[in-house]
């Protein structure tokens, strides 16, 4: 009970939002045999405090709808639904597709444009048998809980426990985004030719140990470990420690596989061992406070292939403009990038007028290629279990310290330039 409340509340200093209440919802109508349905809406909006210069920040916002249904007997589950969105604004007048609709092929072999966005599909189409120690998911489906794939995913998900051990096994022909200002269709953008993973942990009260092994065909390996420790009483005072690490082994530069965000690597191969070491440090207060420090180093291109569809952080790493290239990728995950992080957030409980959470996070980033800083303020308001209010303002600049960080509208700028990414987020959430 501990360790799960220690977990929530580091969750919750991450920001999380609206769309895992319309996911939470749908579980809790999956506990009964028969029918079920759930849904949701989302009113997304992204306004950039600064639209001036040559190298400016985006304003877009969208209406997303989704519906799934299902049916369950014991532990059996067939689940369909469908999501939608279309776009209520957009300042780029035409560039907004790649975050809303962006397509650029199933096998990611076109170029994506306005005219080819996808703005409806099936987003969840899978079989699931579930008994205490068996999980097994096959189809499409939301991939949550890994520290390096956290979207919806096209394949199998099998997962085997008994006595704290777990032995995990996972396979995707290609990702999606949904929600939290995204929607992209099911494609190979982020796995070109298929992804596997293999993983091995053990979980009490106290301790959680996995080690895996990710591996994308013909282009990766990337073996690696997750370690969490536990200790003291949420109650009052508690402590979580993450350590993670990831040793990717590309089997040739992302120059072949076009992959090279941030820097144009030129005559620096990409190829070989890299690294991401990650520490995560949180102090838990009278379950209602949380105060988190973090360090994440890549060694190399390390994030070239991982990293970008999930973190062992929880980041959004999905928050630049969509004039960068990557389009929208900060430099959390550039090559040889050093990031220091702050987490704090206030759960004030449950009032009259609902629950609410309040957070300030903070980030600096330097990299070969690009020096950040970012301070980001939210706040969560959930009315409801339906009904959930989210906002967000972050004050953030980038500053290039490469050309090759070039824009993708071929817009000039001067190499040392801070360029201003702050923005102010709303977001509303109805789930049924």
């Amino acid at each position: 009970m501990m360790r799960k409340t220690l977990m929530t509340l580091s969750i919750l200093a991450l920001g999380v939002w609206a769309q895992d209440s319309m996911e939470n919802s749908t579980e809790s109508k999956k506990q009964e045999n028969g029918f079920f349905y759930s849904g949701g809406m989302e009113l997304f909006n992204k306004n950039a405090t600064t639209l001036a210069g040559s190298f400016p920040n985006n304003t877009y916002g969208y209406a997303l709808g989704k519906i799934n249904i299902g049916y369950k007997h014991n532990g059996f589950e067939v689940v369909l639904g469908g999501v939608g969105a279309g776009l209520t604004h957009d300042s780029t007048k035409g560039l907004a597709f790649n975050h809303v609709g962006y397509w650029s092929g199933y096998l990611n072999n076109h170029i994506a444009t306005q005219a080819s966005a996808h703005n409806l599909f099936v987003h969840n189409a899978y079989m699931r048998f579930q008994s205490e120690n068996v999980d097994i998911k096959l189809g499409r489906f939301k991939q949550e809980n890994d520290d390096w794939i956290d979207v919806y995913a096209e394949g199998v998900n099998a997962i085997i426990r008994g006595g704290g051990f777990h032995l995990k096994l996972f396979g995707t022909s290609g990702l999606a985004i949904v929600g939290n200002g995204w929607l992209m269709d099911y494609e190979r953008l982020f796995s070109t030719y298929g992804i596997l993973n293999a993983e091995v942990g053990y979980a009490n009260e106290y301790i959680k140990f996995d080690a895996y092994v990710y591996y994308g065909n013909r282009e990766y390996i990337a073996p690696g470990v997750n370690l969490e420790i536990y200790a003291g009483d949420s109650d009052s005072f508690g402590s979580k420690t993450k350590l993670t690490a990831l040793f990717p082994y590309h089997h040739k530069g992302m120059e072949g596989i076009r992959r090279h965000y941030f820097a144009d690597f030129g005559d620096r191969d990409s190829s070989g061992w890299n690294a991401t070491l990650v520490a995560r440090q949180d102090f838990d207060f009278l379950r209602h406070y949380n105060i988190a420090l973090a360090v994440y180093k890549n060694i190399g291109n390390a994030n070239a292939r991982m990293g970008q569809p999930g973190n062992p952080l929880g980041l959004y790493t999905l928050d630049n403009s969509v004039y960068s290239h990557g389009p929208a990728l900060n430099a959390l995950v550039a090559p040889d990038a050093f990031s220091a992080l702050f987490f704090s957030n206030i759960t004030l409980g449950t009032t009259k007028a609902g629950e609410f959470v309040l957070g300030l996070d903070g980030r600096y980033t330097t990299a070969p290629s690009v020096r950040e800083h970012a301070l980001k303020a939210h706040i969560d308001w959930e009315i409801d279990s339906q009904l959930k209010l989210s906002l967000i303002a972050t004050y953030y600049i980038s500053t290039p310290l490469e050309a090759g960080v070039w824009a993708i509208n071929g817009a000039s700028y001067e190499v040392g330039e801070a360029l201003d990414r702050s923005y102010v987020i709303s977001q509303v959430s109805y789930a049924f």
